[in-house]
């Protein structure tokens, strides 16, 4: 049986809509490894639909790129936010089974962070703060430099 899922690659900036195979098997292949289910289930006062996020349970061992962060601790029961590397899918629930992702692009694309706009963060914020002695008309151009280099 299929189910409507939202993958998302490291290059892809939200990911795309498809229709994946509900099979251990093929899930395994659609992250390229052994899996781990990420759960988010929705705060009680704000009702969003609940999901799972699943990714390459050895990812980090092995390196993967970095994909993106999920972001939602104001709606979802999170701590902090939750950081993905490799190819992830995201899915809905229906009691112990797998289902059809509830959530549109627009709404996922609101819960995440992708990476490389993190990175431009840091880099930008670092530059900032190291460059104080300049002016600030000076530390916005090495800002915005960095920022160019970054997304090369």
């Amino acid at each position: 049986m299929k189910i409507r899922a939202i993958v998302k690659r490291p290059d892809e900036l939200i990911g795309h809509v498809t229709n994946i195979e509900n099979s251990f098997e093929n899930l395994q292949r659609t992250v390229e490894g052994p899996i781990e289910a990420v759960t988010f289930t929705p705060k009680a006062l704000y009702g969003g639909p609940a999901f799972v996020v699943l990714c390459n349970e050895e990812g980090r061992i092995f390196g993967l790129d970095q994909n993106c962060t999920v972001d939602a601790s104001t709606i979802y029961n999170l701590r902090a936010p939750v950081s993905f590397v490799g190819t992830i899918a995201v899915i809905g629930v229906d009691g112990d089974e797998f289902a059809d992702c509830p959530l549109t692009r627009k709404y996922w694309a609101e819960l995440i962070k992708p990476m490389y706009k993190q990175q431009i963060t840091v880099i930008h914020d670092y530059a900032l703060r190291s460059l104080t002695e300049q002016s600030d008309k000076e530390i916005t151009a090495t800002a915005k430099q960095l920022e160019a280099e970054a997304t090369e």
